[in-house]
């Protein structure tokens, strides 16, 4: 009797153990396992930017269009220094030059004594000379009045320079900054107006140029 009772208690304790789980609603710990790892190099590759290389400008700079405009109206620094140099260089010239050509004559009267009288014997001797004559004014080494209207044509003529460096530059950047309107979305009339402005500035930089860059203008 005491070993059945002792049995079944034991089958019960055991049967308790193995259903408190359940009774108490505890549930099974799932670990997520990702089935498509990813490296840090992947990730980078999906998040880096493409570069951009920005479009190559394929017109002349604005240096060129600044010393074409110059050279095409003869403004540029050296013509009005050659002036001064050969004003300064002026004075080492002579300021009177004469060449003479000619037939110079001279008589010639001989007395000899024969012994009967003098006689008297008279002659003339032809020569051919060629002459020069030159002279120099000192003053002008030191003061020489044309420097000051060399000096005055070459202020008019920086003035003029600079106006046209200017008006060039504007022309210049006007015609950049239009082109990159044109890559803007615009309508249809404005963008054929843009057009329109864009071939006006390009003939006026041509004008100015000779039309040295025709055909290179981006």
């Amino acid at each position: 009797m005491t070993r059945g009772w002792t049995a079944s208690a034991t089958a019960l304790a055991l049967f308790t153990l193995l259903s408190l789980p359940l009774a108490i609603g505890a549930a099974p710990i799932v670990v997520p396992i990702s089935t498509t790892p990813t490296s840090r190099r992947s990730t980078n590759k999906l998040t880096r930017r493409p570069k951009t290389t920005p479009k190559k400008w394929r017109g002349p700079t604005i240096e060129e269009v600044q010393r074409a405009a110059l050279q095409t109206s003869s403004l540029h620094v050296g013509r009005s220094k050659s002036w001064l140099l050969r004003a300064r260089l002026a004075p080492l010239l002579p300021s009177r030059f004469q060449v003479r050509y000619g037939d110079d004559f001279s008589d010639d009267v001989r007395i000899t004594d024969n012994g009967d009288g003098y006689t008297n014997k008279l002659g003339s001797d032809r020569q051919r000379k060629l002459q020069f004559m030159a002279e120099w004014d000192l003053s002008r080494l030191v003061y020489q009045p044309e420097e000051l209207k060399i000096s005055d044509r070459h202020l008019a003529r920086q003035k003029r320079r600079i106006d046209l460096l200017v008006r060039v530059t504007r022309l210049f950047f006007d015609r950049r900054r239009l082109q990159v309107r044109l890559g803007t979305p615009l309508t249809g009339e404005e963008r054929a107006l843009a057009r329109i402005k864009l071939q006006e500035l390009t003939a006026l930089l041509d004008a100015l140029t000779a039309r040295r860059f025709h055909g290179r203008w981006d």
